[in-house]
């Protein structure tokens, strides 16, 4: 499945940062999502890939998913977060669109599909992108 190299780079990588202190210096550690070894690394990427809390191994966040995904007023809230999330993204990301000269204001309210106040947004986000851009 993983060649002993990948196995050792992801275990010498966990080991480093749980061995140094990690409120000197931020550390990032990178880990195959794939990957399912007999360890706590494998058992953590089975968990991140588990659909329902009963199949994770590790109970802290099986509690966690099951209180989240198991509580309609959970799953509404982080619904309308994400939605959220999406809405900006989609406004900054035709921002930046409109002022560059890349789609018009007709194309960008067509393939958005924004309503006339996320269009205003738009507009005004523009605005400020050219005002600020360098010369």
């Amino acid at each position: 499945m993983y060649s002993e190299r990948e196995k050792l780079f992801t275990e010498s990588t966990a080991i480093l940062t749980a061995k140094h202190s990690l409120t000197t210096v931020p550390h990032i550690v990178y880990v195959n999502g794939a990957y399912r070894g007999a360890d706590a690394i494998g058992d953590l990427m089975h968990d991140f890939f588990c659909r329902k809390s009963g199949e994770m191994k590790a109970e802290v966040l099986s509690s966690r998913a099951k209180y989240l995904k198991g509580n309609e007023q959970e799953v509404t809230k982080m619904s309308y977060v994400v939605e959220e999330l999406i809405n900006k993204t989609n406004i900054d990301t035709a921002a930046v669109l409109l002022a560059e000269g890349d789609m018009t204001e007709t194309r960008i309210e067509t393939v958005f599909r924004f309503t006339p106040e996320q269009m205003a947004e738009v507009r005004e986000l523009a605005r400020e992108k050219k005002s600020s851009a360098p010369a």
